[in-house]
């Protein structure tokens, strides 16, 4: 009797939750309208900032196949003919023989100039030389006295110059004279105006050179020169000066060194101050990788 009566129970309560469950659903089951203005929004967004990358395993060799078919080109050119150029001997300078030269300036000062020489040789050659200059003027001093402020000057010179096949000798000689007048004096210290005879004063020069030296092309052989020379002055007061000089060079090729000696001598004596002699001797060996020139005056 009991469990019918629970099972009865049982029935009814589940037809009442059947039926609240039914009527819930017809209930949602109605349409409800809302109205009220659209408002747009965004979320919010974050930039990318990782840039893209491209990870391609598939490689990708070019590869080239060409031909080379090479084609002349038909440039035909035919070259003119050149003349044969002429050889033409050279033009030399025109030499003269003589040469005067004559001239005067102001204060009357005449100058004259005669030379002389040879033509060209192939184995020797000489010449002369002769020059004067002068001037007669006269100058005013401060005490109002005419002086005169004459000068000279006279020069002359020969030369010559022998070649041979292995040897060349070579001369000179000259003189040169110088005249003038002191006319620069103080006038304070003299009461009467000096002769000329006491203010003029002249100088005498001369001289004679020579040399001969070697002239081979072999540089193995040993070059030498002998130079000799004599020089000689005076003044009107007889002052005098004689000076002889004497040189040897001596010069050989050994090896890759030019080897040399240079030695020479000047002995001098001035007559008016003492009687002995001055000798000053002169001794220079000498080693280079270049030839030294000797000779030449």
């Amino acid at each position: 009797m009991s469990c019918w009566l629970v099972h009865v129970y049982s029935v009814l309560c589940m037809s009442m939750l059947l039926g609240t469950q039914v009527q819930a659903q017809e209930t949602l089951k109605k349409e409800v309208h809302v109205i009220k203005p659209y408002e747009p929004s965004l979320s919010d967004a974050f930039k990318l900032n990782r840039m893209p990358e491209i990870k391609d395993t598939f490689r990708f060799y070019p590869s080239f196949k060409y031909k080379i078919a090479p084609r002349p080109v038909a440039a035909r050119f035919d070259p003119r003919p050149i003349k044969p150029a002429k050889m033409v001997k050279p033009e030399l300078d025109r030499y003269y023989k003589s040469m005067i030269k004559l001239g005067i300036g102001n204060y009357v000062s005449p100058l004259a100039e005669l030379s002389f020489n040879s033509l060209r040789k192939k184995d020797f050659s000489y010449g002369a030389n002769l020059q004067h200059y002068s001037s007669l003027t006269k100058i005013k001093l401060i005490d109002g006295n005419k002086v005169p402020a004459a000068h000279a000057r006279n020069n002359g010179s020969i030369h010559g110059k022998k070649i041979f096949r292995n040897v060349t000798v070579e001369g000179q000689t000259g003189f040169a004279n110088q005249k003038y007048n002191f006319y620069g004096y103080n006038t304070n210290l003299f009461d009467t105006i000096p002769e000329k005879k006491d203010i003029r004063q002249s100088l005498f020069f001369y001289n004679i050179d020579a040399s001969l030296y070697s002239t081979h092309n072999d540089s193995n052989k040993l070059a030498y020169a002998v130079k000799p020379g004599y020089h000689y002055f005076q003044d009107r007061h007889n002052v005098s000066n004689h000076q002889v000089n004497l040189e040897i060079n001596l010069n050989r090729k050994i090896k890759n060194q030019y080897i040399g000696l240079t030695v020479a001598a000047t002995s001098s004596n001035t007559l008016a101050f003492d009687t002995v002699a001055k000798t000053v001797i002169k001794n220079q060996p000498i080693c280079s990788k270049s030839e030294q020139p000797i000779g030449t005056l």
